[in-house]
This record gives C-alpha cells, sequence and structure tokens, in this order.
C-alpha cells in the first residue's frame, strides 16, 4: 500500500497505490442468477479518486450455484491494473490464460459520474480442434460432435458499450476472424 505523503504532512490519510500479489477471489452466481461481486463504484464519493489497483498472478475462482449451471472453473494467472486516471474515468487493464481459450485480454472504462461503461474482451488467437471441442463439453455437452472435424485458428474481439438514459443503452459488437480454416470428413 502506498499513501500521499505530502497529504499525511497535513493531516489527511491518502491511500494512492494498492498492490496484490497472488490474492484468490470468488466470484459467484446465485441460484437466482445474480452475481456476487464487488464493485469498485460502491461505498465510494464519486467526486474523489480512488487508488490506484494492480493485481499480479491473481487466481479467479467461479463458480455457478444456478440448478444445470456451469461446473466451477478457475482462471489463474490473472493480471490487472484499475487506474482512475482521468478523473473521474476507471479504467482497467486484465490478462488473463483460460483453458481452452489461451490468452484472453479485457480492457473496460467506467465513467464513475454518468456509470457509462465500455468493454473490450479480446482472444488473438484460439486454435478450434478436436481438443477445444471436448474442453467445451462441461459446458454444453453436445459440443464435440457438432465441431467434430472443424479446425482452424480464431481471432475473437467483442465491444460492449452501455449508456444509460440513452435510446438504446446498450450496444454491442462481435468480430470473428478465421484463419487456416478446415471441414475434415471421417
Amino acid at each position: 500500500i502506498a499513501h500521499d505523503k505530502e497529504g499525511l504532512n497535513h493531516g489527511r490519510l491518502t491511500i494512492r497505490k494498492i498492490e496484490l500479489e497472488k490474492p484468490t477471489v470468488r466470484l459467484i452466481r446465485a441460484a437466482d442468477g445474480t452475481w456476487h461481486w464487488p464493485s469498485a463504484n460502491r461505498d465510494s464519493v464519486s467526486d474523489r479518486p480512488i487508488p490506484t489497483i494492480v493485481v499480479r498472478d491473481a487466481t479467479l475462482i467461479v463458480t455457478d450455484r444456478r440448478p444445470h449451471g456451469w461446473p466451477e472453473f478457475r482462471i489463474e494467472s490473472v493480471k490487472c491494473q484499475l487506474v482512475n486516471d482521468p478523473f473521474p474515468i476507471l479504467k482497467l487493464q486484465a490478462q488473463a490464460t483460460i483453458a481452452p481459450l489461451g490468452l484472453v485480454t479485457i480492457a473496460t472504462q467506467t465513467n464513475r459520474e454518468t456509470n457509462a461503461v465500455a468493454v473490450r474482451i479480446e482472444v488473438p488467437e484460439l486454435t478450434v480442434n478436436p481438443a477445444f471441442a471436448q474442453s467445451l463439453a462441461r459446458f454444453q455437452a453436445d459440443l464435440p460432435e457438432r465441431l467434430q472435424g472443424i479446425a482452424g485458428q480464431l481471432a475473437i474481439k467483442a465491444d460492449v458499450q452501455y449508456h444509460p438514459g440513452a435510446a438504446k443503452p446498450l450496444r454491442s459488437e462481435l468480430r470473428v476472424e478465421l484463419k487456416n480454416g478446415r471441414i475434415e470428413d471421417d
């Protein structure tokens, strides 16, 4: 934890930066479908900056308690940084290697005054093959059969924007590029 030394000279303890090494975070989806996830905005005063948060080598454990929900899974080697600059914008940059997707990067930007949010998720190189299809069976049992014989490299980019109060508050765009794709007959 790093504090503002000058502020301390004036009797104020202001935390500027928090660094976490190898934390474990649990993300839980309740039986009713709601997510238990701490909000960076909750209980914070939007007219004051929040400290920079740096996380290295984190583990995220995702649990879905809905009937017929996903089996629990882990995301390891997570690196992320949350910065409140320029004020009132919160920027999150994160990356992790997620089996079976490979490297995944996420960038978000949240306006703490308007609650507008922009999110970009990128999977730059996803190998589609029988092993990949089999690894998805835990989420949807018939996927290995449906993807049988399909192979290639995918690059995926997804953008989502939320603007409260707009006529169309939610906008999204998904781009998928296939390289070296092929369908093999048995």
